[in-house]
């Protein structure tokens, strides 16, 4: 609860208000890993974010991942380009 209000009750994904009264709806409220727990994410309020049920359910954690990923892929990236070749 102290996530939802402290991100101000909307998704932080696609910015819906949250609902908290019903479960089923696709707006209710869910605190979501920003990193998964595959990836290495701990359940701290940095890495905690307000989600709703339907971009909690399509993955919320996952496409965090894919953005870890991707920044990884910049980085290395950026060393190699600092690399002399010739």
């Amino acid at each position: 609860m102290a996530v939802l209000l402290r991100d101000g009750m909307r998704c932080q994904l696609c910015g819906t208000p949250l609902t908290l009264n019903d479960p089923n709806l696709p707006t209710h409220g869910h605190a979501g890993h920003i990193v998964s727990h595959l990836d290495g994410g701990r359940v701290e309020a940095s890495n905690l974010r307000a989600e709703c049920a339907d971009c909690s359910h399509r993955g919320g954690a996952r496409l965090a991942s894919i953005a870890v990923a991707r920044r990884a892929a910049v980085k290395r990236q950026q060393a190699l380009e600092g690399i002399s070749w010739g």
